[in-house]
């Protein structure tokens, strides 16, 4: 299935009532590596690599045992105009892939906050059908989100993090959690509509 269009995503971020015009949308730049914050532990399973790719930030893992794994990521924080989640949409052009073990998968995860860095609402975003097993069956727990393509632009309304917030930075992580498997996200580009 072919990702939608970059014109596409912003018509339907309008249909869905988004405020503002596509020349009112404020690119988040992905920026440096250096740019971005990173702590784990490089000993635990997964083997964790992020690295800048042309027009854009990559992040892999690869697991070797069932014995011990963790999430392993990194995150940027953007302070944006005053916005209210019920109105914004965050456009996102990311590639997600695995390989199908079953203990696998690649997620973007965002997060809102205010002024005071009080978090408001957070939610994990994964790349259609690029799931483990294990972690399809434990959706209902977790709440995370299915996008509707792996790869190429998607349109994210905030208010499904939670709505009717007043936010004034986002946070976004590429996290990637596998056990014995591999996986991958690439981002390449974030704009945020409906802001004040």
């Amino acid at each position: 299935m072919r990702a939608p269009s970059y014109r596409f995503a912003l018509m339907l971020a309008a249909a869905i009532g988004v405020v503002g015009t596509p020349a009112q949308a404020r690119d988040l730049p992905i920026g440096r590596l250096s740019d971005w914050f990173q702590t784990y532990n490089p000993s635990f399973n997964p083997t964790f690599s992020a690295k800048e790719v042309p027009g854009g930030i990559e992040t892999r893992a690869s697991g070797s045992s069932l014995a011990k794994c963790e999430n392993k990521w990194i995150r940027r924080t953007w302070v944006v105009p005053t916005a209210n989640s019920s109105n914004a949409v965050l456009t996102m052009v990311a590639d997600f892939g695995f390989n199908g073990t079953q203990f696998n998968m690649p997620a973007v995860e965002i997060e809102l906050s205010n002024g005071n860095a009080q978090n408001l609402g957070t939610k994990r975003f994964f790349g259609q059908g690029v799931i483990g097993s294990y972690n399809r069956e434990m959706l209902v727990q977790t709440g995370y989100i299915e996008l509707g393509s792996a790869i190429g632009t998607h349109v994210i309304p905030l208010s499904q993090i939670k709505p009717n917030v007043i936010f004034t930075t986002i946070s976004v992580s590429l996290m990637n959690y596998a056990c014995i498997g591999e996986n991958s996200i690439t981002l390449s580009s974030l704009s945020l509509s409906g802001v004040d």
